[in-house]
């Protein structure tokens, strides 16, 4: 049961990546650790990318700054995309 929030990168640059935090708390998992993933997808729901961390909750701000990275990085942005099937569906109801 965990809980997803939009990200809003820091720059003002304009681009068609949409962003999210995805957030399990250590009492909802059976092995009691955070999960997050950050999550983005271009408007065209062609393109995904995640990035997972186990073990700690970041902070929003070091997210936003994943994201703006994820902007103006290309090769940044292409480590994280990735083909994994149920992308497409996590972000089916966002």
């Amino acid at each position: 049961m965990g809980q997803w929030c939009e990200i809003r990168p820091k720059t003002k640059r304009k681009h068609s990546w949409l962003f999210a935090h995805y957030y399990e708390f250590p009492s909802e998992r059976a092995d009691g650790m955070w999960y997050t993933a950050f999550l983005f997808r271009d408007a065209d729901r062609t393109a995904f990318g995640i990035h997972e961390i186990l073990g700690q909750s970041p902070h929003q701000n070091d997210l936003r700054h994943m994201a703006t990275r994820v902007v103006v990085d290309a090769a940044y942005r292409k480590s994280m995309l990735s083909d994994r099937p149920e992308l497409p569906k996590w972000w089916k109801r966002h």
